[in-house]
């Protein structure tokens, strides 16, 4: 589960870098000024958008085991019986 987490905050942390070098692209040339704004809001984006309940798995629907054992069978019988020559176990 190490694993996963670490890939994720990695994938998270390189996905807002290229947002930020999209939105606020760095140019060596211009002036200062510009450029210390552009770190500045790059900074605060990072803040605002590198959190740890970003990087959370969603919840999804689970089955419980034996609702899926009884629904698994069902098919079978099901297939058994539409092919009763099949050595379908």
């Amino acid at each position: 589960m190490d694993l996963i987490r670490k890939l994720t905050e990695l994938n998270h942390r390189t996905t807002i870098r290229e947002e930020l070098e999209k939105r606020y692209p760095l140019n060596p040339s211009k002036e200062d000024i510009e450029e210390e704004l552009k770190l500045d809001l790059r900074n605060k984006f990072m803040l605002r958008y590198d959190k740890v309940n970003n990087r959370q798995f969603v919840v999804s629907k689970s089955y419980p085991i034996e609702e899926y054992r009884k629904h698994v069978l069902v098919v079978d019988i099901k297939q058994n019986t539409q092919h009763p020559n099949s050595l379908h176990k």
